[in-house]
């Protein structure tokens, strides 16, 4: 009787940590994280938005994040060669924090949002469009449209 040869579902640990299973779960655990950070913090003073309500709206938007990575993520399949799964979108969703320190808010979101529009997209034009755009858009809606002032630039 010829032998079966194994199924393309192969549950090895490489297997998982390329798919979007562990991002995911990490995605999950910082959100958790700041909610519980945020515990403290009233939601509601009064009639006014409180000090905790940004960090537990950012916690479930990243939830949802997480959760959408889950839910997408397919069954534990062997990786296509040369896939390095959701770690490339995580490392540019780093360097935000990284830069932040040495060049502003500004210039440490346009860099991150480049390179993960790069690594998205595929396309450089297409990146060196939408990154400062969009980071010069999310710039603008939290100093006008929050009302917290955020410098520029480095100061």
């Amino acid at each position: 009787m010829p032998q079966e040869t194994p199924p393309t579902s192969v549950r090895t640990p490489r297997a998982w940590i390329r798919s979007p299973r562990l991002p995911g779960l990490l995605i999950i655990t910082l959100a958790a994280c700041a909610a519980w950070l945020a515990r403290d913090l009233a939601v509601m003073h009064r009639s006014t938005v409180g000090p905790g309500a940004f960090p537990l709206l950012a916690a479930t938007a990243l939830a949802a994040c997480g959760l959408a990575l889950l839910s997408r993520a397919p069954a534990l399949a062997a990786p296509k060669a040369g896939a390095a799964g959701a770690w490339p979108q995580l490392a540019s969703m780093a360097v935000f924090p990284l830069l932040l320190p040495h060049l502003g808010t500004l210039p440490a979101a346009a860099i991150s949002g480049t390179m993960l529009a790069r690594i998205t997209s595929g396309s450089w034009r297409r990146a060196l469009i939408i990154g400062p755009g969009l980071a010069a858009l999310l710039h603008a809606l939290v100093m006008w449209g929050l009302g917290t002032p955020l410098p520029w630039w480095l100061s």
